[in-house]
């Protein structure tokens, strides 16, 4: 024990008798002493310095080490008489107790913690506020401070704090009922409810040593918690080892919110580095509900939502072709701008399917490089509809597993170069190894399974000020029955564009090469180059109450063909030119309104526009040019007609023709426009194309002769914050009654030749539903497999497109999500695809469980549409929240079949950015 003599020893003796309150420290130790307010010392000090008057101040000893002893004097020190430091403040003033692991319901978080609170999530790990002297500070710059009910130095160097001490030391703080100090060793042993705290971190346990100098420490049977990450965790002991690493013996970890381990990562060592963002762990048990599901030897996995190297969670499913299913991805973390993803996915019908996916980010690029391989394909089930197929002899056993033993795969190529550069690039190439990849092994929507070709395409450009120039060459594959595409090889386009106050000049050229990968002589394929130039200037006058924008221009095409598959005599370099002028014009009218006690404005915008293009008889040697009769056409076909086509200044989409126009569009357009926010909540749109003579350029050479066009209406409206409506329709007035022998119309008919409805719902919550009806006609066909089971299989039936489309994500109690879409075709009575399931969202975990039926097309080329059969199959995802992303197999078919799902997606986890 010190001596009567010492001025530690005799401090403490006073202050004990008087407070019992004492505060210790390290190598500048500051033992916080209350002075009674009536002495007169207090008194003396309080009248040397009236500045403090204002504010709480109290007497104490600071010391330093010198030599064996202690160097102390008196010091004025800040707070009341016997407060201690302040470990941590109140979290939220309507917070009624702070919680052992910082855990704090979301009723009692601040709006802005709310903010940033998953929207799944019950509450936070909430650091306490540090509001106490030098809390900014790091440990090394700060000096210790101590309080305690009561002390005894046992040595110069050794000192214990019994009943609720409370260490500090810049931005660490220690808790414990008892602490021994050893200032010559710059050890501390704690007992008795023992709490550790650094920024971003909470270690808790019944006791504990520390090294001080090192920033070490241990405790047993300890829990911890990783603010920022949402992770918290057990231990049968706990080190912290230097400022970031935290390493568990015994011990395991989760998201999940306190009291409620849904999941929890047991392991014999796990090893968190706070700084990396990751953690390792070695013989580790997956539990979910204390039952374990998965076991590994040694697994690695981020820490929050830092990309790590380590297993993604799995994806299972059930299917009627490919059986059992099961894919485990494996993230490899390679570098901060470059990762792979290999996935091994095991079909039970089918064999392994291995999937590799690259991405790299650098400077001028963005790059993802992908590919999946199944060698010796089983084949698949042959299901029941397949079976009674075969049965009937419609198909044999080969068509209905057409892959068997073959080696199957997919690559995919996806690079942007410059972008915010002059220059800039663009790959996107997709190659498969037969046209039923997609449908056998791919688990994506029917949309996606039902695509036409695949794009291959180069492409690298320069802007200039005035001039933008690029060279792109194009391929596609088809996985259908379509006709093959030509290549591009290559495309080089030259466009200039200027501006004069409202003077426009435009000035395209273009140069393409066109070959084909089909050049049998018996169907005579037409190949070779095509030069094109487009020029035009407008003068380009808008006012607030309307627009008036003549334009004229001119257009020359001229081709040189390969000669091997043209019949002879025929002009291997065809060329054809026009002049064009043009004169579109509108007008906005506005007025107030109301409506249902809610002011709106009102436009209505007439719109007219008149075209007029010459016709170069030369586009006669466009036609008939092989022994088949064969017509150029490398890249050109008629657009969807819409109310957006009315005011186009050409009929085609490509440059194979120059198209002859007399004719004026006219289009009418009203908007209500809420007064009160600014937001169209709704539009009408109405339109039609009157032709003043018949057009001779065509694709076909056949002249087209109706008077007008199709009458377009398009309607579009935001009735709600939430809700929205849009459609489109096409009425026909001349239906599809073209007079036999004669490229006249009947002009004494008209229906509805295409109509789409749609509306949509999405609010706040990301709650979303859709409804949306598709209306296409088309011709008349032979019913020939008596599919509507009449007896007659000659008869003629529609042919038409009439399809019905809901979908739907709709929470339904807590955090579970009802998950559903259906698309219907209702001309042949049958499902195209349908899927139901739940979602579960919480804090710390989701899964969601998805039952598909869907329409097969694998044998599309086989059977008739209407006699396609169904695959079916379940799909099981689930995540465990703060042990990495998850995988995609669910997720795409969500994103390609329900609408806003992916803004859902994106909303409520993140965006997961590279």
């Amino acid at each position: 024990m010190l001596n009567n003599t010492h001025p530690v020893k005799r401090a403490i003796s006073r202050h004990i008798r008087a407070r019992n309150t004492i505060a210790a420290v390290n190598t500048s130790l500051l033992i916080s002493l209350g002075i009674a307010s009536g002495s007169a010392l207090a008194q003396t000090d309080l009248q040397v310095d009236r500045r403090l008057a204002e504010r709480p101040m109290h007497y104490g000893w600071e010391c330093q080490p010198l030599g064996e002893g202690w160097d102390c004097h008196e010091k004025l020190l800040p707070g009341a008489v016997g407060n201690r430091p302040i470990i941590a403040g109140t979290v939220a003033a309507a917070q009624p107790q702070q919680h052992r692991l910082d855990w704090v319901s979301k009723e009692f978080l601040s709006e802005e913690q709310r903010q940033q609170l998953d929207t799944n999530c019950c509450g936070a790990y909430i650091e306490p506020t540090r509001d106490y002297e030098d809390a900014d500070l790091t440990p090394e710059d700060a000096p210790m401070r101590a309080t305690a009910d009561k002390s005894e130095y046992l040595s110069e160097t050794e000192a214990v704090l019994e009943g609720d001490v409370a260490i500090t030391q810049g931005y660490r703080q220690l808790h414990a009922d008892s602490i021994s100090l050893n200032q010559s060793t710059d050890q501390a042993s704690l007992e008795g409810s023992v709490t550790i705290r650094e920024p971003g971190l909470l270690l808790s346990g019944e006791r504990g040593d520390i090294d001080m100098a090192a920033n070490n420490s241990n405790l047993d049977s300890a829990e911890f918690v990783l603010h920022q990450a949402h992770i918290r965790g057990s231990a049968e002991k706990i080190e912290k080892l230097g400022d970031n690493i935290v390493l568990l013996t015994d011990g395991g970890i989760t998201s999940c919110e306190p009291e409620s381990n849904t999941w929890f990562l047991k392991a014999s060592e796990i090893e968190l580095d706070q700084e990396a963002a990751q953690g390792t762990a070695k013989h580790v048990r997956l539990k979910v509900k204390d039952i374990p599901v998965f076991y590994f030897p040694y697994m690695t996995f981020p820490i929050g939502d830092a990309r790590k190297s380590g297993f993604l969670y799995p994806a299972l499913a059930i299917s009627d072709k490919n059986g059992f299913e099961v894919a485990a991805p494996y993230y490899f973390n390679l570098a901060p701008n470059y990762d792979a993803t290999l996935t091994p996915r095991y079909l039970s019908e089918r064999g392994l399917v291995t999937e590799l996916e690259t991405r790299h980010l650098s400077k001028h690029f963005t790059t993802t490089v992908s590919g999946s391989y199944l060698s010796n394909d089983n084949g698949g089930a042959v299901n029941d509809g397949d079976q009674q197929l075969i049965d009937e002899g419609l198909i044999t056993e080969t068509q209905a597993t057409p892959y068997e033993d073959q080696d199957r795969w997919l690559i995919d190529v996806d690079q942007r170069g410059g972008i915010g550069e002059r220059w800039r690039t663009d790959i996107d190439y997709t190659e498969v190894s037969d046209k039923d990849f997609f449908r056998d092994l791919d688990t994506q929507s029917i949309e996606v399974n039902s695509q036409t070709y695949l794009l291959q395409r180069g492409m690298a450009g320069y802007s200039f000020n005035n001039w933008t120039t690029s060279i792109r060459a194009e391929q596609y594959q088809t996985v259908s029955t379509a006709a093959e595409q030509y290549r591009l090889l290559p495309a080089i386009d030259l466009d200039g564009r200027y501006r004069f106050g409202d003077i426009e000049v435009s000035l395209l050229n273009e140069f393409s090469s066109f070959d084909h990968k089909d050049k049998d002589e018996n169907i005579n394929r037409i190949t070779g180059d095509r030069a094109r130039a487009d020029y035009k200037i407008a003068w380009d006058k808008r006012w607030i109450w309307g627009h008036f924008k003549p334009s004229i221009g001119g257009s020359a095409l001229r081709y040189e063909l390969d000669d091997q598959n043209l019949t002879a005599g025929v002009n291997n370099a065809p060329s054809a030119a026009a002049g064009m002028a043009s004169l579109d014009m509108g007008l906005n009218f506005e007025r107030d309104g109301s409506l249902f006690g809610n002011s709106y404005l009102q436009t209505f915008e007439p719109r007219v526009f008149s075209l007029y293009r010459d016709y170069d008889e030369d586009q006669a040697e466009f036609y008939n040019l092989t022994k088949n009769n064969s017509d150029i056409d490398f890249d050109t076909s008629a657009p969807t007609f819409s109310y957006g086509q009315l005011f186009r200044d050409s009929r085609f989409v490509g440059g194979d023709r120059i198209d002859d126009a007399n004719q004026t569009s006219v289009g009418l357009t009203t908007r209500f426009i809420s007064a009160d926010s600014g937001a169209e909540r709704l539009r009408l749109s109405l339109g039609q194309i009157y032709y003043h003579g018949d057009r001779r350029v065509t694709l076909n050479g056949i002249s087209e002769t109706q008077s007008s066009s199709e009458i377009a209406a398009q309607i579009s409206g935001q009735l709600s914050d939430s809700w929205r409506l849009s459609s489109d329709v096409l009425f026909d007035p001349y239906t599809d009654k073209l007079i036999e022998s004669s490229s006249r119309y009947d002009e004494g008919t008209s229906e509805i030749s295409r109509g789409s409805v749609a509306l949509r719902y999405l609010d706040d919550n990301y709650r979303i539903f859709n409804l949306a009806y598709r209306f296409t006609r088309k011709a008349m066909v032979v019913d020939s497999t008596d599919s509507n089971d009449d007896g007659d299989s000659t008869e003629l039936i529609d042919g038409n497109i009439e399809q019905l489309d809901a979908s739907l994500i709709l929470p339904i109690a807590g955090n579970w999500n009802l998950i559903g879409r259906s698309l219907y075709d209702i001309n042949y009575d049958r499902e195209l695809e349908t899927f139901a399931g739940f979602e579960y969202d919480s804090c710390c975990y989701r899964f969601r469980l998805v039952g598909r039926k869907w329409l097969d097309n694998t044998l599309h080329t086989q059977v008739p549409d209407q006699d396609l059969e169904y695959d079916q199959g379940i799909f099981f995802e689930i995540q465990f929240k703060g042990l990495g992303s998850t995988s995609k197999e669910v997720s795409n078919i969500l994103t390609d079949g329900i609408l806003n799902y992916d803004r859902r997606e994106q909303a409520l986890n993140g965006t997961n950015n590279f």
